[in-house]
């Protein structure tokens, strides 16, 4: 389990499922964390370029709010990237 406010305290992380793609296709992260209330559609895209891309998926048991929350941002966060 990726420790969350590490990553946010050393700027590793990219927020929202649109700029998480954008960087899975960059290839620039090696791992992403998905709420549970993540729409399945967007499970089912980012599942489709972590498998192409070899990234690793975590499916946290926090909603999308709590995620948010945990990373000190007012909205919630569906998926979180982790940079390389």
């Amino acid at each position: 389990m990726i420790n969350l406010k590490n990553e946010i305290k050393k700027e590793t992380v990219i927020l929202g499922s649109k700029q998480v793609l954008k960087a899975i296709k960059a290839n620039n992260v090696k791992t992403i964390v998905i709420a549970s209330n993540c729409p399945d559609d967007m499970k089912e895209k980012l599942n489709h370029y972590c498998k192409i891309s070899n990234i690793e998926i975590e499916e946290d048991s926090r909603t999308g709010k709590e995620l948010g929350i945990g990373c000190g941002k007012p909205f919630g966060v569906a998926v979180i990237g982790i940079k390389n």
